[in-house]
């Protein structure tokens, strides 16, 4: 009982001295951070939103109607992109079936454009974001002598807080071993104190032994990132940097901003970006292999008025997704970077406390399992990043430079680059798509282990199930406009027109279609497996007996991994099955399946739905 006594008295003194020291100490440090990496970031923000909404009203206006003043031109901003797609969608094919394919073309140029200033919010967020990064990259935010004095401040009264639990604990053993002592005990004198004696030089060093850590990091990754350095000077020439702060002047959001009108800022960014490093590599691969700028060239009202307006929605789609998906990568760099600083700051701070536990093995703090965590954010993660973002700069840079093995073989892969990405190349295509898929590889090796890990897993399964959303919309465009069950075949064409056929294999399988027109059917002796497969393949069950395998527990739980809703399941039982599975599916009490909601996406409430038929 007096053990138990004296670590929770530990513990609530540790709660209460951390909350007075943190609540002081955070807004100090965060005041603290790299100001000229972040003056880039600020400069190219505030410029940016200032104006945004001139560039929107400029480029709406050269693609509206020429009567401005007609109610079609609104002069509020656009609806969301989620009610203004349906919409398009069922004008656009009155249009196309009354044969008027000119105003079908000028209606999709219209829903275009006013999709855009969502594309163009993500690009206005995405450059300080980059810059950002590479200011988070860099370590010398723990290093400079501002942080270390706050840091410093902090840590020395965490350090006289051990000294006092030092006393404590002297004074518990000594009377522990007056009253209740014993020689193979945890808490015996001598060895008591041999703990107490290694733990007061430890607090003392602890400091040291994190900042060596700290420094041990920047010498490797200052290393590492020298490589990127000299490939560059090795390979190019100062014009790389030049040509990159040209592209982003050419930008309609910046051309007229210091970056591009001030001579002295525009050098400084040129340098910024010919040093080749962690803090201009994020920069660097976004700007020259991840193509951000192209969202800047997609002008509506330039479309060739023989396009297919199908393809041009399914295209812009796509369009869009990909540059969400590069904005969510660096995002979620962004937010492992940001919890990265604030546990070294903190883990600095507590230092003493995580030796303290580390050595006194009467205390049970529960603070060394910390220990390895410091490692993994100051020394591990940061050398993972440099090996992988300098590897990717070569790889990627020398992809880019290499001359194309694609075109003078297959021009259709080039045909896909055009459509896509407004690329030159089908390996430039692969570049660009290598340049995101690189930085989700790096966060999530950076990020393993780590408390990021759980949100980096949250929204990459956001960012995927968007991905689903707007790949299964921008297949089935065809399904909206004019009509038809399935447009797949023309939409491949319009890819590959060398291609006259699409297997059934390769359509949609959410296709309203569905499926495969000559499916195979159910048989009685077929095992549950074997039913939800042929289901998903478009066979329906004729008899009563089969659909009462379904009615089961293991029946509901088959369905799992099934793209068919509840509803469509539904409709493929015989009509006397009909209303008995529906009943399964949403009972009167207890949980209730979304009929209009395939099951692979309710997963969970399938497993419930299950367990409840047992019971």
């Amino acid at each position: 009982m007096l053990k138990n006594f004296f670590k929770n008295f530990v513990k609530s003194t540790l709660v209460i001295f951390l909350a007075l020291i943190l609540s002081n100490f955070l807004p100090a440090v965060i005041q603290s951070q790299q100001a000229e990496d972040f003056n880039h970031a600020q400069q190219i923000f505030d410029s940016q939103f200032s104006l945004i909404q001139t560039s929107y009203a400029t480029n709406h206006t050269t693609t509206t109607p020429p009567a401005p003043t007609t109610p079609p031109a609104p002069t509020t901003p656009p609806a969301p992109a989620a009610s203004i797609l349906p919409q398009g969608f069922e004008q656009i094919s009155q249009q196309l079936r009354s044969g008027n394919y000119t105003k079908a073309i000028e209606l999709t140029q219209k829903k275009i454009m006013e999709l855009l200033p969502f594309a163009q919010f993500l690009k206005t967020l995405s450059y300080p974001l980059f810059i950002v990064i590479g200011a988070l990259l860099d370590n010398q935010i723990f290093t400079s002598p501002v942080m270390r004095d706050v840091l410093g401040n902090v840590w020395s009264q965490v350090r006289n807080l051990c000294y006092y639990i030092l006393v404590i604990y002297f004074v518990f053993i000594a009377i522990y071993n007056v009253f209740a002592g014993s020689s193979d005990s945890q808490y015996s004198l001598k060895k008591g104190l041999q703990e107490i004696a290694i733990a007061f030089v430890l607090i003392n060093f602890s400091w040291y032994g994190a900042t060596l850590v700290l420094d041990v990091s920047n010498v490797a990754i200052n290393i590492t990132y020298s490589w990127a350095t000299q490939y560059q000077n090795t390979t190019r020439s100062e014009v790389s940097s030049v040509d990159n702060v040209a592209d982003m002047c050419n930008l309609s959001q910046l051309k007229n901003t210091q970056l591009c009108k001030d001579d002295g800022y525009r050098q400084e960014f040129q340098s910024f970006l010919q040093k080749v490093d962690q803090r201009s590599i994020p920069l660097n691969i976004a700007i020259r292999f991840g193509k951000v700028l192209d969202v800047d060239k997609i002008n509506p009202s330039t479309i060739d008025k023989s396009s297919d307006p199908i393809t041009l929605v399914a295209v812009f789609l796509v369009k869009i997704f990909i540059f969400i998906l590069q904005f969510f990568a660096y995002l979620m760099l962004a937010y492992y970077l940001v919890i990265r600083i604030l546990y070294i700051w903190v883990y600095i701070a507590l230092s003493p406390i995580i030796v303290l536990d580390k050595v006194m093995s009467g205390l049970s703090l529960d603070a060394s399992e910390h220990f390895q965590k410091f490692f993994d954010y100051a020394l591990i993660g940061p050398i993972k990043g440099a090996v992988g973002f300098t590897l990717s700069y070569m790889i990627l840079d020398s992809i880019s430079r290499t001359p194309s093995v694609y075109s003078n073989t297959n021009r259709i892969l080039d045909t896909v680059a055009l459509s896509i990405g407004s690329l030159d190349s089908f390996q430039a295509l692969l570049v660009y798509f290598a340049s995101i898929a690189v930085i989700y590889e790096i966060t999530l090796n950076m990020a393993d282990g780590t408390a990021a890990a759980g949100a980096f897993s949250w929204l990459r399964g956001k960012v995927q199930g968007t991905g689903k959303f707007v790949g299964s919309l921008a297949a089935n465009t065809g399904v909206f406009i004019g009509g038809n069950k399935t447009n797949a075949k023309q939409f491949a064409g319009k890819f590959f027109p060398d291609q006259n056929t699409l297997s059934n294999s390769s359509q949609d399988r959410r296709d309203p279609g569905g499926g495969n027109r000559n499916p195979e059917p159910i048989k009685s002796g077929d095992d549950l497996s074997t039913i939800v497969r042929k289901l998903n393949q478009g066979a329906s069950i004729t008899t009563p007996a089969i659909a009462n395998q379904l009615m089961t527990a293991a029946g509901v739980r088959a369905l799992m991994s099934s793209s068919l809703t509840p509803n469509q399941v539904i409709a493929k039982v015989p009509t006397a099955n009909q209303t008995a599975l529906k009943g399964i599916y949403r009972p009167s009490t207890g949980h209730k399946l979304d009929l209009t909601k395939p099951f692979e996406d309710q997963k969970e409430v399938v497993k419930k739905v299950a367990s409840q038929i047992n019971t």
